[in-house]
């Protein structure tokens, strides 16, 4: 018994994980100024959502305070980012916004990944009946283009966050799938993973023992990419309309909602814009460093 333990922990999935921040990676992830920059662009724009409640100088003005003397001044000392249609502060607006806007992406992703990795372990690891079904149901909704499918069943379950969670999630879930079902077909038949089916270890244990850590890094990679995407998508939603609804304050919706007032108010569109071209650029920097930190050829070379 003491036999098995041990050749299982020399086995290489086991310590894999904690390998995931080492210096060499490390080294990789900060090479160039644009990974600083996406590491910077993320942790900025999450430090402002936490802090929504603390550093909004107008909190009321998130929801559904109205000020119709206010209404939809330029930016001044007391309202930096200027007011919207109903006198609020843009500004604070756009804070609580990233709350929602970050709470939507990270939900989106996580439940993608709860269900997606699963399916594509399974599916990938097995053969036969199991592995067909998985995948052509992956294959169904690969099939319909992501802003599609999103858009269609949002707008059939209505407009508000949790539906809006459930529209994405349906329309993201396939990709994690796919990936993992691709990377687990290649490891299934690695002398180590045989070792262990050798030693009487369970398929389940196999899978998210040995298997899954070597998955890991192709998931963070892929789930820091789609919260860039997510949070684009989401803002595609509220501003077409089937997304987060009234008086939410979602930076698509704040889009929509300026358009009838451009170009004299260009302050309404401007900053919920930014937030989003800026939190956008730096998930999809960070994934980018990610990827090539986490790409075993490229630590070959650069080690």
């Amino acid at each position: 018994m003491n036999g098995r333990v041990s050749a299982l922990q020399s086995l290489p999935g086991v310590g894999l994980a904690k390998k995931l921040l080492n210096r060499r990676m490390l080294r990789l992830f900060f090479r160039d100024k644009l990974t600083g920059l996406g590491t910077v662009l993320v942790l900025v724009t999450f430090f402002l959502a936490v802090a929504a409640p603390v550093l909004s100088p107008f909190p009321e003005d998130a929801y559904e305070n109205v000020r119709v003397a206010e209404r939809l001044q330029s930016p001044s000392a007391k309202h930096w980012f200027g007011t919207d249609r109903m006198g609020r502060d843009i500004f604070s607006r756009v804070l609580y916004g990233g709350r929602v806007t970050l709470f939507i992406a990270l939900a989106v992703t996580l439940l993608s990944i709860a269900i997606g990795v699963p399916l594509g372990l399974v599916a990938g690891y097995y053969s036969g009946a199991i592995h067909e079904v998985i995948m052509r149901v992956a294959d169904v909704f690969l099939a319909i283009p992501r802003i599609i499918l999103a858009l269609s069943l949002a707008a059939a379950l209505g407009p508000n966050v949790p539906n809006v969670i459930v529209a994405l999630s349906v329309s993201f879930w396939p990709r994690f799938t796919r990936i993992v079902e691709a990377e687990t077909q290649s490891l299934r038949h690695e002398l180590y993973i045989e070792a262990s089916q050798s030693l009487g270890v369970s398929p389940v244990s196999i899978l998210f023992r040995h298997i899954f850590v070597h998955t890991l890094p192709t998931i963070i990679v892929r789930g820091t990419l789609g919260i860039g995407f997510t949070i684009l998508l989401a803002a595609t939603l509220g501003f077409i309309g089937v997304g987060v609804s009234p008086p939410t304050p979602e930076w698509g919706l704040m889009i929509a909602e300026s358009r009838e007032y451009l170009p004299g108010t260009w302050w309404y569109a401007l900053f919920p814009g930014l937030a989003i071209f800026l939190t956008v650029m730096g998930y999809i920097l960070m994934g980018d460093s990610l990827r090539d930190a986490m790409d075993p050829r490229l630590r070959g070379i650069e080690g």
